[in-house]
């Protein structure tokens, strides 16, 4: 982005940091309600998918692509109704998934340090094992954690995020000194 236009910006920048670090840690004081706002997210979205899924499958000419299609669209929209009538339900198997995630991903990271140098795979091992041991953890308290890790996850990401675009836009808006 031209130093101009990043000037230009800057204030909306700085807003839109502001206002994703609010919301985060509006989401570490009421985590249900996060958790329970992603999960019916979730659900729209696969249902919304679903519809396009099975209003693509009616444009296709192929009866085994338009059967697949609509089978899959029609899955999405399960999914989603489910998701979206019972948000606690779906808010603990999503919990469970990315439980799940956090453990396979750990363990691969794990196992992927033993193929990078020495020196920078020490913190692909560190993080390995953080997200292993934050998945176990997570898995293991289910259901009763369901209420509130993914609106925790999300207050984190949120709170990260904002941060990183505000530190970002300040070392990028530093005047460079010319090379001579």
């Amino acid at each position: 982005m031209p130093e101009t236009e990043l000037k230009a910006k800057s204030g909306w920048i700085t807003f839109y940091s502001i206002v994703m670090i609010l919301f985060g840690f509006l989401m570490l004081f009421i985590p249900l309600a996060a958790s329970l706002a992603a999960t019916l997210v979730i659900g729209i979205t696969l249902a919304v998918a679903g519809l396009v899924r099975i209003v693509h499958a009616f444009k296709t000419k192929a009866i085994g692509r338009f059967l697949i299609d609509l089978a899959i669209g029609i899955l999405y929209c399960v999914a989603g109704a489910i998701i979206i009538v019972k948000p606690v339900e779906g808010m603990i198997t999503i919990t469970a998934v990315v439980g799940i995630f956090f453990m396979i991903e750990g363990i691969l990271a794990v196992l992927a340090a033993g193929f990078w140098n020495p020196e920078n795979s020490k913190w692909l091992l560190i993080d390995g094992i953080l997200a292993a041991i934050v998945g176990f953890i997570i898995w293991r308290h289910l259901p009763g954690d369901a209420t509130w890790v993914l609106g925790l996850l999300l207050a984190v990401r949120f709170i990260s995020s904002g941060v990183t675009i505000l530190t970002v836009k300040s070392i990028v808006s530093k005047p460079v000194e010319k090379i001579q």
